[in-house]
């Protein structure tokens, strides 16, 4: 992130996975989008960089797509739909995920899919433990 008023570049860097496609801010610019791959990972914006906070998948987009933030149904006074709209929680993609076109909608609520969340390293430990599966003992129980 550079700073324009003292031109200063932030310290922190954001590692992702694979090569970015898309890059978009969210309506009131404290969160940025970016899509890698089948993935939509959402950072907060700080004066010291870019922190990243958590995944969605995303279905398959088609080619020249971009993704685009969606207003939520309901009343616009509602409160949380003015939120939910500035910090972009509500992705529209145009994908072909099926072999048919459509709108999706991608959510960073957690309720329909899977989703990342957490530190780089909370999230390595956690995944390595899962993948390489409980330790072995030494200790062998016969008989069962």
């Amino acid at each position: 992130m550079l700073d324009p008023g003292d031109g200063r570049i932030g310290a922190d860097i954001l590692q992702l996975p694979d090569r970015v496609s898309d890059v978009t801010f969210s309506p009131n610019e404290s969160r940025v989008l970016l899509k890698t791959g089948r993935w939509i990972h959402r950072a907060l914006v700080t004066p010291t960089g870019l922190i990243w906070t958590d995944t969605v998948r995303a279905p398959k987009a088609m080619n020249g797509s971009k993704m685009a933030f969606g207003s939520t149904r309901g009343p616009v006074s509602d409160p949380a739909r003015r939120t939910s709209d500035q910090s972009g929680d509500r992705v529209l993609l145009l994908a072909n995920d099926t072999g048919v076109t459509e709108l999706a909608e991608i959510r960073f609520g957690y309720t329909e899919g899977p989703a990342l969340f957490g530190s780089r390293s909370d999230l390595l430990r956690d995944w390595s433990e899962k993948l390489r599966g409980a330790e072995t003992s030494a200790f062998v129980r016969e008989g069962f």
